[in-house]
């Protein structure tokens, strides 16, 4: 008897014996369709096996959807939001869809904590200062440059990557003002300053 299919569409890794060794127990299988492969998506998706579909980055069309709408139950986007998923031809089908909320939360935060640290010391002006003058120019600094602990921290946009971002640089600034068009408690508990307007 054939499994039931459940297909990632064009992954961004290639291994995936965790999903293989979860799924092997019960009756659905994995199918991974490659950003490489040269396949006819749209033909591929009429497969009456799939009742799953799982995407990073391809776009989910109404097309799509109406291909797959009699046998696919759920479609489920790796990542933050729904951004490539035709939410409206979905409901008119009664497929559901999910995301992953917390995907790349903390990457993301670490990444924006890096970005600020390395502008705030100006790193790329002194990188490029010794790659193009073979100098370490102490001007770049100027008079300027403070210490992170006496300045202010603006934030806007509170969600969870603003909300762990904030967390991240609490310890290292005065204070914390931010925006964002929901309050919740947490907000409280790691801003000083939060802006009812802009």
């Amino acid at each position: 008897m054939n499994k039931q299919k459940i297909v990632l569409l064009k992954p961004g890794f290639s291994d995936f014996s965790i999903e293989h060794n979860i799924l092997s127990s019960t009756p659905y299988e994995l199918d991974v369709v490659r950003a490489s492969d040269d396949i006819d998506l749209l033909s591929y998706l009429s497969n009456p096996l799939i009742v799953a579909i799982i995407t990073i980055r391809t776009l989910i069309t109404a097309e799509m959807i109406e291909r797959i709408s009699p046998f696919c139950r759920v479609i489920t986007r790796l990542g933050v939001g729904f951004d490539s998923i035709d939410i409206k031809a979905c409901l008119q089908r009664n497929i559901m869809i999910c995301y992953v909320p917390d995907y790349g939360t903390n990457e993301v935060a670490d990444h924006a904590v890096a970005l600020l640290f390395a502008a705030h010391r100006r790193l790329s002006m002194f990188h490029r200062s010794i790659v193009e003058q073979n100098v370490w120019n102490h001007e770049i600094t100027g008079k300027d440059l403070h210490s992170l602990n006496t300045l202010n921290l603006g934030i806007i946009g509170m969600g969870r990557i603003g909300s762990c971002f904030a967390t991240k640089m609490r310890p290292f600034v005065k204070q914390i003002f931010s925006y964002d068009v929901l309050m919740s408690d947490f907000f409280k508990s790691v801003n000083d300053h939060f802006l009812n307007n802009f």
